[in-house]
């Protein structure tokens, strides 16, 4: 069964999501365990996955996160981006989007990645209420303050 994580962010709009992703992701880059998952990041639509990109590749110069938009280039990539259905294959989802994603429930982990504006979480509410009465296993970090510091920290 999907494991669905929710990062909830103290700050607004699709930039907040932007350097959640990138230090998620730099993150799992740095731990063995996770270093080779298949991730796939669903946005909404693709200026917003075209945005997230070059996010990625301008995050830090010494930190690299190599990934690919999706459908139009490689699908062999770790880390795809797109606004399409997921392909198959992909162990990891990070859901930018508004809506629950297609098939999410073929993944391993569903992350949830909420900015602080007030549609974006009334609409995550929703998910979250779907994904509890389908049983999925749930947990919520709050991505703010010092906790959000510790969390996504390079000692980890």
């Amino acid at each position: 069964m999907t494991e669905i994580l929710f990062y909830l962010s103290d700050h607004k709009g699709t930039r907040a999501q932007f350097d959640l992703v990138c230090r998620l992701l730099k993150r799992r880059l740095k731990h063995a365990e996770t270093r080779n998952l298949k991730t796939y990041i669903h946005v909404q639509e693709q200026q917003t996955a075209e945005e997230l990109d070059e996010a990625l590749w301008v995050f830090e110069p010494s930190a690299f996160i190599p990934h690919c938009l999706y459908p139009h280039h490689s699908t062999t990539a770790d880390i795809l981006i797109g606004c399409e259905p997921p392909p198959k294959q992909m162990d990891c989802l990070f859901n930018l989007s508004t809506q629950p994603v297609p098939a999410y429930d073929q993944f391993k982990q569903l992350s949830e990645l909420v900015p602080a504006d007030e549609q974006a979480v009334q609409l995550a509410r929703e998910r979250y209420r779907l994904y509890r009465s389908q049983q999925h296993p749930l947990k919520t970090f709050k991505m703010n303050g010092i906790y959000h510091r510790h969390f996504l920290s390079d000692r980890h």
